[in-house]
């Protein structure tokens, strides 16, 4: 598969940074003092910390998507939180000389409180997309879970002995406990993000490699918390080798690579303008916006499907998109109704076939829009059925599936149509799909 550039130039510039911090870590803790390497591992913690916040503010001004700015936001926060942290240290160590952090000092609140904002960046994005992973992406979080756990288990025992041991409070034993909880945790969400957006590719350009440019140095950040205590619990020793410092700094100097990264990026494609379209249908303007879905209040579908067949192909333009139906109606029925010779028709029928998808399986029928958005530009959906995903699921089962399509049709500057029965809602479900999609009644043009 042919590398992006941007990820090219993000392999490049991480190592770049991350080789040099760590070679003179290296050789000051083979040929200098313990002063000298404590000076330079507080130094170059801080400092690479402190610039990758910056231009991850930076990134945040410049991305205008609402959904994305506030994620970029919540990763830029926890970031900050590390450099808090950071300066808790170096006042500790360097400022007052003292041998050691406080059992609970603000800084345990600072650094805890960056896993709590890179995970709540990510829950969002995961519960959006997580009944669309494949079974090889469930098989790794499957397999890192019960590894987790296990070792987790045997950590918190052994740091709850060790606080009884120290007659610790109630209070400073469960910061303790939190630590190695809080990096398993957010790594769990981490390396989903990461399948879902690097490896399955459920975004396009700066999107599809959006979540490994950030998660990468969050996650390296994680792997070291999680070694420096699953390593003393098991072996009773010390990590050799200053071997999570090394990642630790190796961290810090990748999210330098990635907000570089992003920023030197056209952020234009992670940042998606609508576009509005206005159609004339029997006389009456009909506005759509491109890269957003239209829920069309049309029982019989037949505006929709007049709005979807004016949009494959204008009238007086040159322009002809790609179309794809996805209906409870019968292909044959569809094609003689309308005369879509040439548009791919999937049948939502229950079984299964070549070209059939089952409406109780709502990930299958996200799956086949989205195939199709990716292999097309500007692609025209029409999903004509909703209210049978309805009978066979649930409400909102049925709404996060939309949502999952018209994130794709964001991304892909795509056009989505929807048509529903509005007696099959409820006045709150209709309030939920008119606050996540726009929405055209059929009263409002004649027909």
């Amino acid at each position: 598969m042919r590398q992006e550039p941007g990820l090219k130039r993000f392999l490049v510039l991480s190592i770049l940074f991350a080789v040099p911090v760590d070679s003179a870590l290296l050789l000051i803790a083979h040929f200098g003092s313990d002063q000298a390497l404590r000076n330079y591992t507080d130094a170059a913690s801080f400092i690479p910390l402190t610039v990758a916040t910056i231009i991850l503010f930076i990134v945040v001004r410049k991305t205008t998507e609402k959904s994305l700015k506030k994620t970029t936001m919540f990763l830029a926060i926890g970031f900050l939180l590390q450099v808090a942290f950071s300066l808790v240290w170096i006042y500790y160590w360097q400022i007052i000389n003292r041998e050691g952090l406080p059992d609970v000092s603000i800084g345990d609140a600072f650094y805890l409180g960056s896993y709590f904002f890179w995970t709540a960046a990510t829950i969002p994005y995961f519960n959006r997309y997580r009944t669309l992973m494949s079974r090889g992406s469930l098989g790794a979080l499957a397999i890192y879970s019960i590894g987790a756990a296990i070792i987790l288990l045997m950590t918190l025992r052994y740091w709850y002995d060790a606080a009884l041991l120290y007659d610790y409070s109630w209070f400073t034993t469960a910061v303790w406990l939190a630590y190695p909880v809080a990096a398993t945790i957010s790594l769990f969400f981490m390396i989903a993000l990461t399948l879902l957006y690097g490896y399955e590719r459920y975004g396009r350009g700066l999107l599809a490699n959006y979540w490994l440019y950030f998660l990468s140095p969050i996650m390296i950040i994680a792997l070291a918390d999680n070694l420096n205590g699953y390593y003393f619990v098991l072996s009773g020793n010390y990590v050799p080798g200053r071997l999570d410092d090394v990642l630790y700094l190796a961290g810090y100097a990748v999210a330098i690579a990635a907000g570089l990264t992003i920023v030197m990026s056209k952020l234009d494609t992670a940042s998606v303008l609508p576009s509005v379209e206005e159609h004339i249908l029997n006389d009456r303007s009909v506005r759509i916006t491109k890269g957003r879905g239209m829920i069309v209040e049309d029982p019989k579908s037949k505006l929709s499907f007049k709005l979807f067949a004016r949009l494959i192909a204008p009238e007086e333009s040159d322009i002809r998109r790609d179309g794809y139906i996805l209906s409870r109606r019968a292909p044959a029925i569809i094609r003689e109704e309308f005369g879509f010779k040439n548009v791919m028709i999937t049948w939502m029928a229950s079984g299964s076939g070549q070209d059939a998808v089952d409406p109780t399986k709502p990930g299958l029928m996200a799956h086949a829009i989205m195939e199709f958005l990716s292999k097309t530009k500007n692609g025209v959906v029409i999903l004509d059925g909703i209210e049978s995903v309805m009978v066979h699921n649930d409400f909102n089962r049925a709404v996060r599936m939309l949502e999952q399509i018209n994130d794709f049709v964001m991304q892909h500057q795509g056009y989505l149509i929807v048509p529903v029965d509005p007696k099959a809602f409820n006045s709150r479900e209709r309030a939920i799909l008119m606050k996540n999609f726009e929405t055209l009644a059929v009263r409002t043009v004649d027909f």
